[in-house]
């Protein structure tokens, strides 16, 4: 979210648990930060992403914290 500066810095996070139903399949997978992903899973803060990937951050309290516009996409240039 904010605090990775590498891939390799980062967890996988399920935006629906496995035990909620949630797949391990792209459309429910966001890399996060270890301090992030332990804010979510042990202090209550929750993320909630759109089709397009716009990314909702909510406080513990349920409050909206912000919203992080989708990635650009990597495109290939050339043939």
């Amino acid at each position: 979210i904010d605090d990775a500066t590498a891939f390799a810095d980062c967890e996988i996070h399920h935006l629906v648990a496995v035990d909620d139903g949630g797949e391990t399949s792209i459309d429910n997978l966001m890399p996060v930060s270890w301090t992030w992903h332990h804010r979510i899973h042990d202090k209550g803060w929750q993320l909630v992403m759109d089709p397009d990937r716009t990314l909702h951050l909510y406080r513990p309290d349920g409050t909206l914290d912000r919203t992080i516009a989708p990635p650009t996409p990597i495109t290939r240039h050339g043939p």
